[in-house]
């Protein structure tokens, strides 16, 4: 998959990188053309969180991509999906827990509605899920909160959404 940028962590102190993590990550496009978006709320080891994230979470093991994408927005969105389109891949760092990440980003469409099964932590900080035209997506982004998560989230999705608005979104008739 196609290398779109490396970020590197500029709000946390760099004490080395001791592992990766690779995640999937979908741009989920419902019938009315509205994209699901995450809001996450709370307090943990990065401070406070109060910003908006694709869907999506880490890749197993063995799992092919498009697999753990399934798998994660089945989970969290609790819809299936179809029409898997690759974006591209990210890679940032979080330098607070020594994390090299790789994400991998997908279009998608709503297939069907089923059952989210969050995992605990996720029950814990998410705040809702919300259905957005793209250009709200953008301006929610532009207009984030001005925290040290938060900056990170932002500069690692926002040029995603940009990109998404501009080779998808600006070309429909």
């Amino acid at each position: 998959m196609r290398l779109l940028y490396k970020l590197k962590d500029n709000e946390f102190k760099y004490n080395g990188i001791t592992k990766t993590r690779k995640a999937i990550r979908g741009i989920v496009i419902n019938k009315e053309n509205k994209i699901a978006i995450i809001h996450l709320f709370g307090d943990d080891i990065f401070g406070h969180r109060d910003y908006y994230e694709t869907p999506g979470g880490g890749k197993k093991r063995f799992e092919t991509n498009k697999k753990a994408l399934k798998r994660e927005i089945k989970e969290e969105l609790g819809v299936t999906i179809k029409n898997i389109k690759a974006i591209g891949k990210i890679i940032d760092y979080y330098n607070l827990i020594n994390q090299k990440n790789i994400s991998y980003y997908y279009l998608c469409y709503v297939d069907r509605c089923s059952v989210a099964n969050l995992t605990g932590f996720e029950k814990k900080i998410f705040e809702n899920i919300y259905w957005y035209d793209i250009d709200t997506i953008i301006s929610l982004y532009s207009n984030m909160i001005n925290e040290p998560l938060a900056r990170l989230v932002k500069n690692r999705e926002e040029g995603i959404f940009k990109l998404v608005k501009i080779k998808w979104f600006d070309k429909r008739p």
